[in-house]
């Protein structure tokens, strides 16, 4: 018997236009990536169904109709599906993520077939190959093994189906506590036995006998290897590549031939790997779209120095040619990322003390600091510090310098603009600063949007924000309206939904506002949310599904996905999104502490606020 295995979403085709989900057959236009072809029969899956098609073109046939949850495609002895629900609910919002719903699952292509785990179910082969698509939808099954988070599928001969799982992963990456982990599930005793833990790169061999793993070693394997003729491989893949993926097959009004004959006789004269790179990013800027890169280039060795920070602003007492503390960022000692060393418990720092000493090593002008500092950063160092400029009296701190103080600069700027906006509204508008659109975006929202949500109005601040991909997780919570309350005897009142925002809000952007913080922006206008104040932003949406990989490790990536409104009209790329209200921060304003965006924001949330204030209705009966 000849089963179907589903594993893993992969788009396939060119352009099947007309596909729809509740459509059962579809013209198959060019496949792209990863079908799995028996004789002349091709199995693959598009829009998250599993569809069978002539491997020669022609019509496919949808096998399954459960959309968005089908993948990873193979013919084979084996089976899979993400048909398993296993909700888990967020401790801060009333919100909930499936995890673990991988598991594999089968389709017996003949409809005499019985399911392999069918009592009395013989495992011998069929003696020929058909494919009975009537009912075929209704011939699914799943192997009893518990659902997971699956990363690979493969079979072997024998009745044998090796996987491997990864740990349930955040936006920050694996959760503590799980590892991956590689399976083999048998068919004749229908167990499923993990063959090793922490193994996530493997692979069968064609014939089924041999599995190779990362701890194999190399060191006596050599290579012949020609630098001139991998180089003309690589700029050959990247102008394919962006051919063939480009949203656009028009390729934006660019003769991508005629780019071809003009770079390529550049490859020969190449001399390093640097230099292929300059020439590939060179033809691909021809295309004037965002987030086309190249990358992999080999990068000189510069040694750069470890240089331990202290989370200060230093000050030069010039008269004495010592070291003081100007200021000191506070940080958040409760997080490893933003942890500040003057700051941390027991830990006696003060603005304005004198830095006299680094391990012993005394500090003076025209000495810099950060010289004295190399080799220190998350190193236990000694510093002698003084209120006077003397070493009587000198006090020894123990402290672990850092390796970058962004976090901790980045964090007093937010508590800087909270303030300004505290003060300036008398304590009616919030302030939440989004530093990018990744999994530090969505904490930073999470920690500051939710002490605040009970504000008349919130600021959302994106300046300077280089993108991501989770602004539509942000409006699923900006964009909750009040529908009802529910009123207790001896607690406040308590909303529906219980999680909302019951206020006015504004955003602020600037031309650092970039990629997914474009779209942001975009779509906070679109969805009518508030003002979006500041600069036009950067202009860069059109995106990758994912890097390619070169020969030689490198990577390519290519505008495969272009935005465009409901009017069909193509959005944001090389524009921007423009304010509603343009206000510009001029340079000179800054260096005096001067925040014109933010002041303009927190005058149109008081007008508003101030003429209709935002109330929670009060239980009947209660005045």
């Amino acid at each position: 018997m000849i089963v179907a295995t589903l594993l893993g979403v992969w788009l396939l085709l060119r352009a099947p236009s007309a596909l729809a989900h509740d459509a059962q057959e579809t013209q198959v236009g060019r496949l792209l990536r990863f079908p799995d072809i028996h004789g002349d029969t091709v199995v693959f899956v598009y829009g998250g169904d599993l569809w069978l098609a002539s491997a020669t073109g022609g019509t496919a046939r949808r096998l399954t109709a459960h959309p968005g949850l089908e993948l990873f495609p193979k013919f084979s002895p084996d089976v899979l599906s993400d048909r398993d629900f296993n909700a888990a609910v967020d401790v801060h919002d009333f919100e909930f993520a499936n995890v673990k719903t991988t598991r594999v699952h089968g389709v017996t292509l003949r409809a005499d077939a019985l399911s392999p785990l069918a009592p009395g179910h013989s495992a011998s082969a069929a003696k020929s190959f058909r494919i009975d698509l009537d009912g075929i939808g209704r011939r699914l099954f799943a192997l009893p093994m518990a659902p997971a988070h699956v990363t690979a599928l493969t079979a072997s001969k024998g009745g044998r189906i090796y996987y491997s799982t990864a740990p349930i992963s955040t936006l920050a990456g694996p959760l503590p506590g799980e590892s991956s982990a590689l399976h083999v599930f048998d068919w004749t005793s229908q167990k499923d036995t993990v063959v090793s833990n922490d193994v996530e790169q493997w692979t069968l061999s064609h014939d089924g006998t041999t599995l190779l793993g990362p701890q194999v070693d190399l060191t006596r394997v050599h290579l012949a290897w020609s630098p001139l003729a991998e180089w003309q491989q690589i700029f050959d893949e990247v102008w394919r590549r962006e051919r063939d993926y480009f949203f656009d097959p028009a390729m934006d009004g660019v003769d991508w031939q005629a780019m071809r004959a003009k770079y390529a006789p550049l490859v020969p004269y190449v001399a390093h790997r640097y230099d292929l790179g300059y020439v590939l990013q060179e033809m691909i800027g021809e295309l004037s779209n965002s987030h086309n890169y190249v990358g992999g280039d080999e990068q000189p060795d510069l040694h750069p120095a470890n240089v331990g920070l202290l989370g200060v602003d230093f000050e030069l007492d010039a008269a004495r040619g010592l070291y003081r503390f100007k200021k000191i960022y506070p940080g958040d000692n409760g997080s490893a990322r933003e942890r500040s060393p003057l700051t941390e418990p027991g830990i006696d720092g003060k603005e304005g003390d004198y830095l006299l000493a680094i391990d012993g090593r005394p500090l003076r002008a025209p000495q810099s600091p950060y010289a004295s500092l190399v080799g220190t950063a998350n190193v236990p160092t000694s510093i002698t510090v003084n209120a006077r400029p003397t070493t009587a009296g000198a006090r020894t701190l123990r402290i672990v310098p850092i390796a970058d103080e962004f976090e901790v600069r980045q964090l007093d700027m937010i508590a800087t603009n909270r303030r300004k906006t505290d003060i300036a509204s008398g304590g009616r508008i919030g302030y939440v600063y989004i530093p990018d659109m990744e999994a530090r975006g969505l904490e930073a929202f999470a920690k500051q949007f939710y002490p605040q949500i009970r504000k008349q109005g919130i600021i959302l601040d994106v300046r300077y924000n280089p993108g991501g991909d989770i602004d539509q997780l942000l409006f699923e919570r900006l964009r909750r309206v009040l529908v009802g309350m529910k009123a207790a005897r001896y607690s406040d009142p308590i909303t529906a939904p219980a999680i909302v925002f019951h206020g006015y809000l504004a955003a602020i952007s600037n031309g650092y506002t970039a990629s997914n913080g474009d779209t942001f922006s975009h779509f906070f206008k679109v969805y009518g949310l508030g003002p979006l104040i500041g600069a036009r932003t950067w202009g860069g949406v059109r995106g990758p599904h994912d890097a390619f990989s070169l020969i030689d490790g490198g990577y390519l990536t290519c505008s495969e996905r272009a935005r465009y409104d409901l009017q069909r009209r193509w959005l944001i790329e090389n524009r921007g999104v423009s304010p509603d209200i343009e206000v510009d921060n001029r340079p000179d304003d800054v260096q005096k502490g001067k925040d014109a965006q933010l002041e303009r924001a927190i005058q149109e949330l008081l007008k508003k606020i101030e003429a209709r204030p935002p109330t929670f209705p009060s239980p009947p009966g209660v005045d």
